[in-house]
């Protein structure tokens, strides 16, 4: 597969992965939009990158891939605000 495609479909699986996350984001309306604000404000989204890589790297992308590409972007995401 080509690296551009490849990177292409994880990013955008990453973002579908976070938003559905997100989605269901409890708590008072404001720290709710200011969750989605801070992790879905975009980002070439490196870490999941990774995450997805040496998942596939062991076998094939499950949804436990999914979600700790998830958790290692919201940690992140956490370090910077």
């Amino acid at each position: 597969m080509d690296f551009d495609l490849w990177l292409k479909r994880r990013q955008q699986q990453a973002e579908q992965a976070l938003a559905a996350l997100l989605q269901h984001a409890a708590g008072e309306a404001r720290l709710a939009d200011a969750m989605r604000y801070g992790v879905l404000g975009g980002g070439k989204r490196l870490r999941p990158l990774l995450v997805y890589a040496a998942a596939e790297a062991v076998g094939p992308v499950t949804a436990a891939a999914d979600a700790a590409a998830c958790a290692v972007e919201c940690i992140y995401a956490y370090s910077l605000i």
